[in-house]
């Protein structure tokens, strides 16, 4: 803390530790001997990309999945990452599906869903995606091949306008150099942002045909790895479908996207089309209406169809399972060159439709009325779209766990939204961050306030000093009585000003990457603060937006965090390796919402 009491942070040149103790209990094995590998084309040998393979620091034993708004842990504490170890499979043995004949839920049925991302995107953690059939009927990959990504890559030119959500992942993942392991992802369009894992251990991410997203490591064994992902808004929900015939939607498909469809689906498909008056070529905005319609509207009850081919039986029986309704509807889309893909988890299956002038869009079909068991359905944010569905909503979709309520929204804290004008900045200003950082988003409303807070005084503590976390304790529990919710304005009054406090800056990991004197770049820092209303009360949901500044320029966007109900904020971020050494001024800020006014750090 400077004299002032501005909130600074002062960077360390380099990491001169070239490996960090495993902590949080996961063991890090070392594995002898060459696994074999069959390389197929187009798939991408680790050794020849390095340039894909960013310098990682050896710190964050803590997870950063905590950054997008949720709880804290206490000091010395252990947050380990749920479900089981993701395991490598050989690049060639892409999973097929063949679909069953279960279209009735069990009695007393339950689905039990592990969530790995914060915020929460249950139940629609992209798990296994496929995007083609085979001529037996059964989904699979069409082109199983990896391609490298680069994590921080320019966002595409298509995003570019639309806000943009971010997630941060947090789980256990055994490495191999000849084989890829499958993380899960949060929709059909995404990109990594940057990653960290618990030991240092370098990783690439590469994705096939369908959007799977894999992770692969230079030396086998198992990490803890977190890592953060942004999607734009139409991932999440359709936006506006082309008013042009579905003909035409298809022929503007991209040649790598457009299906490959067997010729017994060909013949299949065109008296599902015809029952369902759908096969005079219509407007695609009608035919994506009515499918989605006549999917929602299925039954939870057994197939009564006999001696009839499983698709047909599926498409025109009226009932199934979610995974029912996704696959049938998949196969009548491909039949009319529309690219689409099966998307599911342990507990749920939807659709990803390509929308000419957008991209992927997910569309959820519903499924059976059981109970969703989650690993920690109170711990985390639900992330919340904000993009209204513009699809029919029957009664037998309405009460699903997928449908999201009477509105169609998930009725979470959302928070984690960029805006267009933020993405913008992002994508040209040359100052900013690779690693996914905001790039001066919200220097429209930080400019003059700050606060005070401790610039690194944990050396190294795991979760914050004793002393950190009884007065950040003090002050939760001082308002926890005292909390009100964003909402919308009951007329047009003028919006409510905030205030902003960071209240701590701290380490956030457990290698002594600081000290006294500042932090080392590309070390984790945890910060802390509160959100309120002129009245002191805290308020639930806003998005706070954090940022380096120096000599009054934005050099490194920090991501978003989610204020909890007593307003009360917290972002695990990875300093950025490329920073200079010096001094940085700390920034956070809310651009507000319809009823509250933007702010920043005073």
């Amino acid at each position: 803390m400077t004299s002032k009491g501005r909130p600074r942070l002062r960077v360390w040149a380099t990491l001169s530790i070239a490996l960090v103790s495993v902590a949080a209990g996961v063991t890090y094995a070392q594995r002898a001997g060459r696994v074999l590998h069959r390389p197929i084309p187009g798939d991408v040998p680790l050794e020849e990309s390095p340039n894909d393979m960013p310098s990682v620091p050896p710190s964050s034993s803590q997870s950063i999945a905590r950054a997008m708004g949720a709880q804290s842990q206490t000091a010395g504490s252990s947050s380990e990452p749920s479900g089981e170890v993701q395991r490598p499979r050989p690049t060639w043995d892409a999973p097929a599906r063949e679909m069953d004949r279960q279209t009735r839920s069990p009695p007393n049925a339950q689905l039990r869903y592990t969530e790995v991302f914060t915020p929460s995107v249950q139940p629609f953690k992209r798990g296994t995606a496929h995007d083609m059939v085979d001529e037996n009927g059964r989904m699979t990959t069409r082109d199983p091949s990896l391609r490298a990504l680069t994590v921080g890559e320019a966002a595409p030119a298509h995003w570019v306008g639309r806000r943009r959500a971010r997630f941060t992942g947090d789980l256990l993942v055994e490495l191999s150099s000849s084989w890829a392991t499958p993380v899960p992802g949060v929709a059909g369009e995404q990109r990594v942002l940057q990653y960290a894992t618990n030991n240092g251990e370098s990783v690439q991410f590469l994705s096939d045909s369908a959007g799977n997203l894999f992770v692969r490591g230079m030396q086998p064994g198992t990490v803890r790895l977190t890592y953060v992902l942004e999607a734009p808004d139409f991932a999440f929900a359709v936006i506006d479908p082309p008013a042009i015939r579905t003909s035409d939607v298809a022929a503007r498909a991209p040649e790598a996207l457009r299906p490959l469809v067997p010729a017994w689906l060909e013949s299949k498909a065109r008296v599902v089309l015809a029952r369902l008056r759908l096969d005079n070529d219509p407007p695609f905005q009608v035919l994506l209406d009515r499918l989605v319609a006549h999917f929602r509207a299925f039954r939870d009850e057994s197939l009564g169809g006999q001696g009839a081919d499983l698709y047909t039986e599926l498409a025109l029986g009226g009932v199934g399972a979610c995974r029912h309704r996704a696959y049938a509807m998949m196969l009548t889309l491909h039949a009319l060159g529309i690219p689409t893909r099966y998307v599911g988890n342990e507990a749920h299956a939807w659709v990803e439709v390509w929308i000419y002038g957008a991209g992927w869009s997910r569309v959820d079909l519903g499924g059976w009325n059981v109970d969703l068991v989650s690993n920690d359905q109170q711990s985390r944010p639900q992330f919340d779209p904000q993009i209204a569905d513009r699809f029919a909503r029957p009664a037998t979709y309405q009460n699903q766990f997928s449908s999201g309520g009477p509105n169609g929204g998930r009725g979470g804290d959302g928070g984690t939204w960029l805006d267009p004008d933020a993405s913008a900045l992002e994508t040209n200003d040359d100052s900013a961050s690779t690693s996914g950082g905001d790039g001066g988003a919200s220097s429209r409303s930080s400019s003059g306030n700050r606060s005070s807070a401790n610039g690194g005084s944990s050396s190294g503590a795991g979760g914050g000093s004793a002393t950190d976390n009884a007065s950040v304790g003090a002050a939760r529990s001082d308002n926890a009585a005292r909390q009100r919710d964003v909402s919308e304005p009951e007329d047009d009054a003028p919006k409510i000003p905030t205030s902003i406090a960071i209240v701590s800056v701290l380490a956030d990991d457990r290698a002594g990457f600081a000290s006294g004197t500042g932090f080392a770049r590309g070390s984790m820092v945890r910060v802390v603060g509160f959100v309120r209303d002129v009245d002191g009360v805290g308020l639930n949901g806003l998005a706070i937006e954090l940022q380096l500044v120096r000599n009054g320029r934005s050099v490194q966007g920090l991501g978003t965090a989610a204020s909890a109900p007593d307003g009360r904020f917290e972002a695990h971020v990875l300093l950025g390796g490329g920073l200079e050494a010096g001094e940085y001024e700390l920034r956070a800020s809310t651009p507000g919402d319809a009823r509250y006014a933007p702010s920043a750090a005073d």
